[in-house]
């Protein structure tokens, strides 16, 4: 765990190439443990945040699917007799980050278990609950989207409501995305819980959600300012999602849009969130030429 740690960290610092970083996180692929695959699951996503509008993301994909792959097989999707906690949090880890990569049966199994769970609802595990939803949602129509939204409107447990929320965050269809991110500002969603969603969209499938997310909270700034700059910290979170971006153009884009506003509750983080963008920038430069020829060997 501190060796995938440390090549995370010296990779985004720019002091190991983005290929080595693959090359070792590659080698996990027979881990057993938890914590692991949890600390895997959250680098790959950085990872796809700087790479998330390049010719070879589909390739990225692939590389997750074949490495989730042998863990999510071992996990399977029913609890073992006798399985711990741990065991329960690497199977929705590995299962989530499968569905993430297009893997066709893991989405097949969540779209059946989905279906019987409409039927039955005891029929699927609480714990498997967060991870059907999502790929649900990510794969589905507008009725599927919309039988989503009426759970989380009838959902007893607020803790139901933020899974189903999440879940409404990941759909690869643009249109729903952008109807996810309306609703965010209306009664349908509790205004503490707004913040979540908004990141969510620009977070899950950055190369979709991440424009959608920046323009959403440039046109109702004045509307979210209103709400949240009291907090303090919900205002900066919803500067904070700026930082998915990659491009000089985007830094510049932030710069200019701040430049015209009275919003000294973020002034901090603005100017961390360019710098970021900067950075992220910079990576990509460093390492875009080096990661297509090395996807481009990895066709298998």
């Amino acid at each position: 765990i501190g060796l995938q740690n440390d090549a995370h960290s010296l990779m985004l610092g720019g002091y190991l190439p983005a290929t080595t970083f693959l090359e070792l996180t590659s080698a996990y692929r027979d881990e057993d443990d938890a914590t692991a695959w949890r600390l895997i699951a959250d680098s790959l996503q950085d990872f796809e945040t700087l790479i998330a509008n390049d010719r070879y993301l589909d390739r990225f994909d692939a590389y997750g699917r074949d490495l989730f792959r042998p863990a999510g097989e071992r996990s399977g999707w029913d609890p073992k007799p006798g399985e711990g906690h741990l065991e329960a949090l690497k199977r929705t880890t590995v299962l989530s980050r499968l569905g993430h990569y297009a893997d066709h049966d893991v989405l097949d199994e969540a779209a059946k278990r989905f279906a019987r769970y409409l039927r039955d609802p005891a029929s699927l595990h609480p714990d498997l609950r967060g991870v059907v939803y999502a790929l649900v949602a990510q794969e589905g129509d507008a009725a599927t989207y919309e039988t989503l939204w009426g759970l989380e409107q009838k959902a007893a447990l607020q803790e139901e409501k933020v899974r189903l929320l999440v879940a409404l965050t990941r759909p690869r269809d643009k249109r729903l995305l952008e109807e996810t991110l309306r609703r965010s500002l209306t009664d349908a969603v509790r205004s503490q819980d707004a913040v979540l969603v908004i990141a969510n969209v620009a977070t899950s499938r950055p190369g979709l959600g991440r424009d959608l997310a920046w323009s959403f909270v440039k046109d109702n700034w004045d509307e979210m300012y209103r709400r949240y700059a009291p907090s303090g910290f919900l205002i900066r979170r919803l500067v904070e999602i700026a930082q998915v971006f990659a491009t000089p153009e985007a830094a510049k884009d932030v710069e200019r849009f701040f430049r015209a506003r009275e919003a000294p509750e973020v002034h901090r983080m603005v100017r961390q969130t360019v710098e970021r963008i900067r950075v992220n920038a910079a990576w990509r430069m460093r390492n875009g030429k080096e990661l297509a020829r090395w996807f481009a060997s990895h066709q298998g």
